[in-house]
Order: structure tokens, then sequence, then C-alpha cells
């Protein structure tokens, strides 16, 4: 699958990671399954658009929900409970129609992105639609949620405990608000920000000199290159080597 990668407006940047345009956003039975991912996920076709919350295993694409060509948009984490409102939990290993949770606004933003003949002229529909829901938005209502992310993923050492003890909240007070939040546990949040930092390695060194997977493993935290392995395939459905090899076949 090839996709071409846009970026948001300056005013959806803390929302938005990213848009992908391809031409394939659903897998094909050959494909291998989608890795776990720390965030949610919108995937908008002509006819019909999906949300997809965080995941804590690999998933296939779910053939109740066809012609997924289009548009793709990787939400940052956080952004769902920020901009809907609904806690993000509520969502985890989930796909659901856009129309469930936006309504009418869902039916309206898929028939006007239907008529635009360009990427950029569908991306701007969207935002148009996104932007509304800033607004419920206010600045430094979830900056305790905010810092408790930042700090798990630069120092995944650090134990709840003591971070919410740092931010001056109780470790079941601060778990809360990160499951609404985030919509997983600090430790498995911390488990799939890992993984992550690996994929991304593993992306960045594919075209380059052959991966020493046991160095790779240590820059990502794990204990040993067998946990690293195990650890991989749980969330991959492959390992390292194989994974590595799917991306050269596409």
């Amino acid at each position: 699958m090839s996709a071409k990668i846009l970026f948001p407006s300056e005013s959806l940047t803390p929302y938005v990671e990213a848009y992908y345009l391809s031409s394939d956003l659903l897998q094909d039975n050959s494909a291998p399954p989608f890795p776990a991912v720390s965030t949610s996920y919108i995937k908008l076709s002509s006819v019909t658009a999906v949300v997809s919350g965080p995941t804590t295993k690999p998933t296939v694409a779910d053939s109740e929900f066809d012609d997924l060509t289009g548009l793709g948009v990787k939400l940052r984490v956080g952004a769902f409970y920020t901009l809907f409102g609904i806690p993000a939990c509520e969502l985890t290993n989930q796909v659901f129609g856009l129309d469930e949770i936006l309504g009418r606004t869902a039916i309206e933003l898929i028939a006007q992105m239907a008529e635009e003949t360009s990427p950029s002229g569908q991306v701007r529909c969207l935002e148009q639609t996104l932007r509304r829901f800033t607004q419920r938005d206010h600045p430094g209502e979830y900056l305790i949620e905010q810092q408790a992310v930042a700090a798990m993923r630069q120092l995944p050492a650090t134990p709840i405990a003591q971070l919410a003890q740092e931010l001056g909240y109780s470790s079941r007070q601060l778990q809360r608000k990160l499951n609404d939040f985030v919509g997983l546990s600090p430790r498995l949040y911390k488990r799939i920000c890992r993984f992550e930092k690996a994929l991304a390695l593993i992306h960045a060194a594919s075209s380059l000199k052959p991966i020493r997977w046991s160095a790779l493993a240590r820059a990502c935290g794990y204990s040993d290159q067998a946990h690293f392995i195990r650890d991989f395939h749980e969330l991959a459905g492959c390992t390292p080597a194989q994974y590595l090899t799917s991306l050269s076949a596409n």
C-alpha cells in the first residue's frame, strides 16, 4: 500500500498528527495485521467513515466497513477525548461508524468530501468540520493528562505512583484521568509506546545497513532481545524480521 502524507493546518496541529491519502486503506486478506497503536484514527471514503481507537493487539480490517479508500487521519494522543468529549477507553479495540459519534455532521462531511476532486479539497472539508469541535477544548483543561503522557514517553521507567505524586494526584485518580484521555492503562500505554519506537526505528533503518536487533532492543528499553521479539510478536502479529521483510515487499 502506498500513501501520500499531508500535515494539518496550524490550528489543528494539537489534535492531528498527519493525514494519509491512499488508494487502499482497507487491507486485503493476504496482508499482515495492523500493529497495535496508542492513538485513534479516522478513516474516510466517498461513502462511509469510521473511527478506530487505540489497540492492544494486532488487528485486521473489519469487512463490515468496505470501500475505505481515501483519507486516513491519525489523531494525537488525547485528541479524541478533547475534541468529542467521549472517553477514549470506550473506543479501545473498537471500530465505530463516525455517524455514531458525530451524527448528521458525519453524514454531511462524507457528502461534502465526495464532491471534492482533489486531496487538498477533501482535507479542507475535514478541517472545517474538526475546527467546530476544537471550541470545546479550553487552554489548560487537560494539562495534567498531557504532562503525564509526556513523562511516560520520556521517562517510561518512572513508577505511576511517583508520577502521580509529582503531579499532585493519587495513583487511582491519575489512572482514571489517563483512561479517559488515552484509553489505555499507564502500563499498557508505556508498553505500546516502546513498541512504536521500535517500529519507527525499523522503518528508518529498513533501507540502510542490516539491523542489529540486540542494539535496537536496548535502544527501545527492552531487557534483552528475547523480550523484544516476544513483545513485538504479541503487538504486531509477526517477528521484527518478518515485519522488516513485509516493508520491503510493499
